[in-house]
């Protein structure tokens, strides 16, 4: 059973789409409305590879802006062809328009001929040739990024030379390690286990991806306009009040009872803090010290479960801390003292009024 990853929309949300996520037999598209009904700020989709276009790109582009969705473009570079080649197919597209920038998809370790950063090089200079105004990222991850650099030599002059174009990191499940040339990244492609279907796709998952920074200065960054989503007032909470801080060390299921006898797509992801309203034992083995619980208080999984600790487990699962609270001092302090005279006459701290 595949376990779907919620994401944090106290951050802005961008999701990344492929022919992958729009099935050829059927009749619809993907309901990009359903995906920004669903939070999402903006797309950034798969234009081609190789010498190929995106059999989905042209519609899935029409489609999206007409939601109302901010568009960026991504090209998967293939080590088989020439770059400035895969960059002139790239260009054929309307990638003026894309509000989220044009990105170059570095992650194939199939070997050819046009492999490494000098292709690399070729293929961003002929981006920036013909989009001189345009924002042109990098996508890749760590481990791959620092092989084919610095573990391939690199000049530390050219390897400089790539950190002008914002880094688009792929980390599942925890912070991103940053490689050099950067010192931060711009977008962070943090799980590919969104639950497709409720957004919108025709494949079971869709990579999420959050933006570095807050909703004011998405906006800024990517020079569009959109809507902060609200506060939302906090209810009132029938359960007991948060008696303790807690901190994911891991990612970690959530239930709706104390217990495994249950089936839960919701996890918190590794990192995660909230608080809980009281400790309980295990539904089914209330007798076992060895099996906690959380009643998680407040947050998108108010009054439901998740394990601290659980055999088979390394322990704690979830750090959790007493909230400790000071009452208020029962002590009363004088800060004025009024004198009522019998000819009807009144001081204040010594002063007639």
């Amino acid at each position: 059973m595949t376990i779907f990853v919620t994401p944090d929309l106290a951050m802005p949300l961008i999701v990344d789409t492929s022919r992958w996520q729009n099935d050829p037999d059927s009749p619809q598209d993907i309901d990009y409305v359903k995906m920004k009904a669903m939070g999402v700020v903006g797309v950034i989709m798969k234009a081609g590879q190789g010498d190929w276009i995106d059999r989905d790109f042209l519609v899935n582009w029409k489609n999206a802006g007409e939601a109302g969705l901010a568009r960026g473009a991504y090209w998967f570079y293939d080590n088989s062809y020439n770059p400035k080649t895969q960059a002139e197919k790239f260009l054929s597209l309307r990638l003026e328009e894309a509000e989220l920038g044009v990105w170059l998809d570095l992650e194939s370790r199939i070997s050819g001929q046009y492999m490494g950063w000098k292709n690399w090089y070729n293929f961003l200079v002929r981006l920036q040739q013909s989009l001189p105004r345009e924002l042109i990222g990098i996508y890749t991850g760590y481990y791959y990024w620092t092989e084919y650099t610095t573990g391939s030599g690199i000049p530390k002059a050219s390897l400089d030379w790539f950190k002008q174009f914002p880094l688009w990191i792929a980390a599942y499940g925890s912070e991103p390690l940053i490689p050099k040339p950067w010192g931060d990244y711009t977008i962070w492609q943090f799980t590919d286990l969104l639950d497709g279907k409720s957004y919108g796709v025709e494949s079971d998952e869709l990579d999420g991806n959050y933006f570095n920074g807050t909703y004011e200065q998405y906006y800024e960054y990517f020079g569009i306009s959109g809507e902060v989503p609200p506060t939302q007032p906090e209810e009132e909470n029938p359960n007991m009040p948060a008696t303790y801080n807690c901190v994911t060390r891991y990612d970690v299921k959530v239930r709706p009872t104390p217990d495994t006898a249950n089936e839960t797509n919701l996890k918190m992801l590794k990192g995660t803090s909230f608080q809980i309203s009281e400790i309980v034992a295990d539904r089914l083995e209330p007798a076992n010290p060895n099996k906690k619980w959380g009643h998680i208080f407040g947050g998108q999984y108010d009054g439901m479960y998740t394990a601290l600790e659980y055999p088979n487990n390394q322990n704690p699962i979830s750090t959790y801390t007493p909230i400790v609270v000071i009452p208020p001092s029962d002590e009363i302090v004088l800060t004025h003292t009024i004198e009522v005279y019998s000819d009807g006459s009144i001081k204040v701290d010594g002063n007639p009024i």
